[in-house]
């Protein structure tokens, strides 16, 4: 998770806000792939 928010952080810094809502919905698709994983 802090290594996830890291990155989130040099994102946001890089593409900026516009793209906040892109990285979020990357981060739940990311979540839900990881979820799946353990089924």
């Amino acid at each position: 998770m802090i290594v996830c928010k890291f990155f989130m952080k040099i994102i946001l810094r890089k593409t900026g806000e516009i793209s906040y809502k892109k990285t979020i919905e990357f981060a739940v698709d990311w979540k839900k792939s990881q979820l799946l994983l353990y089924f």
